[in-house]
Parts: C-alpha cells; sequence; structure tokens
C-alpha cells in the first residue's frame, strides 16, 4: 500500500518531467528557426513567422544592424535554462526517497534502517489489516500514512479537537513534529482515537485546545536557552524587584528553559509582578498566558487584546516593518512568540473572529524571522484569489 503511494508519486513526477520537455524542445526549436532563417515573414520554408506590429518592429531593428535577433536567443535561452531545471527536479523526485511520501519516511526511519526493507516492513504491516477513515488517513499496528507519516510507537500526546468546528486530532510525536487529521466526520476522529489509546502508550489526549496549548511547557527553537547560573541570577534579580529579570524568569519557568521545571502558574505571578511595574515583554506573556490558560484561567478576548497591544507597541502605524529600536525591548524571541500567538488566535478564533489570511500572514512573519516552524504552519494553508485558506 506504501509502495503504491510512493509509485503513484513518481508516476506524477514523470508526467511533469514530459511536459517540461516537451517546453523545451519547442523553444529549441524556435531558437534554430532564428538562427537560421531570422525573424521574417513565414513563407514557404523560411522563418517562424512572428506577424503583425511586433514581426514589423523586430525586423526594422534586424534591418538597421539592431540586436533584435539576439534579444529574442536570449529570452528562449533564459527560459531553456528555467525549464531544463525544472526537468532535472522532477527527474529527482522520482526517485523513492524523494518523493513526499519518501522524503517523509525517511525523516522517521530509525538511523541506518534501510529504506527498501522498510517499505516492505510498512506494506506487509498494513496488509495484515489496516483501518481506513475518511478515506485519507490509515492506521495499522504500528503506522499512520496521510501525506505525511508518523510512527505510532513515537507518539507522545494527542490533542482532541473533535468537539470543534473543525473536527480535528492534533498529533505530537517525541521529536515535537505535529501533524494535524482533518475529518469529514466526527465519529471517525473518535474512532481512531480510540484506536490510538489502545495500540499505544500516549502521555495525553487533551480535549479541545488549541495547538498552543498542547504545546506549551516546550522549548519553541526561537526561544534562547538558559544555563543554571543564569537562571539563578534572574532568581535572585527577581526576588529584588528587577522588573526585566521577573520577565525573563517567568519565561524560564514557562518553557523550561536550562531543564528548569515547568510551572506556569509560578510563571504567571512573577509576569503579573513585572507587568505592574509597566514591563511590555511582562505585558505580552500575561497575554500569552491568558490566551491558552497558562498558570490561570483562560481568557482568550483578554489574551488576545494585550497580544494585539503587544503588535501596536512594536509596530506602530506611523512605523516601518521593522521594531523601532529606540524604544523597542523586544527581543527576537519575544516577537517570534507574538507572531505565533496571534497566529494562533486567528487560526482558531482565539478571542477574535477566525481568519485565515490573518493568520497566515503571522506565520509566514515567523518563517521570514528565520524560523522553521513558520514554514511548518504554513504547509496547512493554500493560497487561491480570496487570499489564503487553511486546507
Amino acid at each position: 500500500m506504501l509502495t503504491k503511494h510512493i509509485k503513484k508519486q513518481q508516476r506524477g513526477s514523470f508526467y511533469i518531467a514530459v511536459v517540461w520537455t516537451a517546453i523545451f524542445a519547442f523553444l529549441m526549436y524556435i531558437a534554430a528557426q532564428i538562427l537560421q532563417n531570422g525573424l521574417g515573414e513565414a513563407s514557404p520554408g523560411r522563418g517562424i513567422g512572428l506577424r503583425g506590429r511586433l514581426s514589423s518592429l523586430l525586423r526594422d531593428m534586424e534591418a538597421q544592424g539592431g540586436p533584435a535577433r539576439w534579444i529574442v536567443l536570449a529570452i528562449c535561452a533564459a527560459a531553456g535554462i528555467y525549464v531544463l531545471s525544472r526537468i532535472v527536479l522532477s527527474l529527482r523526485n522520482m526517485a523513492k526517497k524523494r518523493t513526499k511520501l519518501g522524503s517523509s519516511l525517511c525523516r522517521q526511519a530509525e538511523p541506518g534502517e534501510d529504506f527498501e526493507e522498510l517499505c516492505r516492513k510498512v506494506d506487509l504491516d498494513m496488509e495484515r489489516g489496516y483501518q481506513e477513515f475518511a478515506g485519507i488517513v490509515f492506521v495499522s499496528s504500528s503506522w499512520i500514512m496521510e501525506d505525511e507519516i508518523l510512527r505510532i510507537s513515537r507518539l507522545k500526546s494527542v490533542c482532541d479537537r473533535t468537539d470543534s468546528d473543525e473536527k480535528e486530532l492534533i498529533l505530537e510525536d517525541v521529536d515535537g513534529s505535529c501533524m494535524t487529521l482533518s475529518f469529514l466526520m466526527r465519529d471517525w476522529a473518535k474512532e481512531l482515537l480510540e484506536y490510538l489509546k489502545k495500540h499505544t502508550a500516549i502521555a495525553d489526549t487533551g480535549a479541545g485546545e488549541a495547538q498552543g496549548k498542547a504545546q506549551s511547557g516546550r522549548m519553541f527553537s526561537w526561544h534562547v536557552q538558559k544555563n543554571e547560573q543564569q537562571i539563578e541570577q534572574l532568581r535572585a534579580l527577581a526576588a529584588q524587584g528587577d522588573a526585566r529579570a521577573q520577565t525573563e524568569y517567568a519565561k524560564c519557568l514557562l518553557f523550561g528553559k536550562g531543564q528548569i521545571t515547568v510551572d506556569e502558574t509560578e510563571a504567571f505571578a512573577w509576569l503579573k509582578k513585572a507587568a505592574g511595574q509597566s514591563d511590555e515583554i511582562a505585558k505580552m506573556y500575561l497575554g500569552h498566558c491568558l490566551l491558552y490558560g497558562l498558570g490561570t484561567d483562560k481568557d482568550e478576548a483578554e489574551g488576545y487584546r494585550m497580544l494585539n497591544d503587544a503588535l501596536d507597541y512594536n509596530y506602530p502605524e506611523d512605523s516601518s516593518s521593522q521594531p523601532l529600536a529606540q524604544y523597542s525591548t523586544f527581543e527576537n524571541e519575544d516577537l517570534v512568540q507574538m507572531f505565533q500567538d496571534l497566529g494562533d488566535a486567528f487560526e482558531n478564533g482565539l478571542g477574535v473572529e477566525r481568519n485565515d489570511s490573518v493568520a497566515a500572514y503571522y506565520f509566514n512573519m515567523m518563517a521570514d524571522w528565520g524560523h522553521p516552524e513558520g514554514a511548518e504552519r504554513m504547509r496547512s494553508y493554500k493560497k487561491g484569489v480570496l487570499g489564503w485558506k487553511r486546507v
């Protein structure tokens, strides 16, 4: 079954290569005709027939010794180089490991595991008996397959969002990779959830929370790590009333920096103290806590308002696209966290009306700032005529 899907993707790459090859051949034919016959009107055995006003202009330039022929040839050459690169890319993607499904399988494979043997093992596993959900998700004793693959034995948690309009399950593995499964019917999602509970030892099946809540307490790539000495210094300064230290120490507690035990309640308390001293970063993280209900009662509307205030602080209407350094104290990790939280809010309708295009804007901002999680979130979006749409 897995091999069948991989072969289907290989055939798709082959057909694309054939189309690009036909375009390349046509461009080479045009270039050969121009070299042999120039840019004249079509006549028996002569010229490629560039008729009309464009043809007249090119012929006049050529008659006056102008570079018309070479301009057209240069355009054909540039187009030919681009088309040739697409042919090479399509042929490259025909390799099993280069297909979308094959690449995902390689990421999930154990170090040194043979790819062909792994494919056979998955095929046999599925042939022994699989359950089909909504025509898109296949589950066996060891695997889940959609457009991506996650090994069930590596699952860490499942976020149950079947009570929402999306009817989704968000799976997270031990490496922190996430997969969102959307279902046409809630019963199918519930059936899969029961199957996972029966066949795996998942640590958490949180219900109805946003993806950000499911990932809380896990370090994100954009957060700067701290060592034990730095954390102790921050703790001491925070106890003395230093607002910046209170905020930084709260972030350590919130995200588990330096392997410190996550304590969302204590983190929220320190953030309130720092915010009371007008620390803008602390106010932003208070909004983060309220949005997801971390260390306090969940208040999505107030959480979104505080995050939006932080956005206005860093990007006032009269500024350019970058923060104004003379007053903004936000570091890269704070700004990117703000982008993710706002993206989550618009993606899931947390305290604000759901808007896929705005959510995609914030996730794109994360990607622009060099964090792969932004590009990962954008994989769930497709751009249409009316803007971005979650798929």
